[in-house]
């Protein structure tokens, strides 16, 4: 018998890789973003714009580092 267990893990604005918090990894996929070395599909790009300035630039990047560091 296979049962399957599912752990549900809530959507954290700025969580690039979903692993439902932000932390450096997300900091880096952001510059990378940034940068145009990475793309993301339409969903994600809404809840990496933390400004929701309609764009995802260097204040979504700064905003993210104080996010992350309210949380250490």
């Amino acid at each position: 018998t296979l049962i399957a267990m599912w752990e549900e893990i809530p959507i954290v604005k700025g969580d690039t890789d979903g692993d439902g918090m932000l932390d450096s990894t997300d900091l880096l996929r952001i510059q990378q973003y940034i940068l145009g070395q990475l793309e993301f599909d339409a969903e994600h790009e809404i809840d990496l714009d933390l400004n929701e300035d309609g764009r995802i630039d260097s204040t979504d990047l700064v905003i993210m580092q104080m996010m992350i560091l309210s949380l250490a």
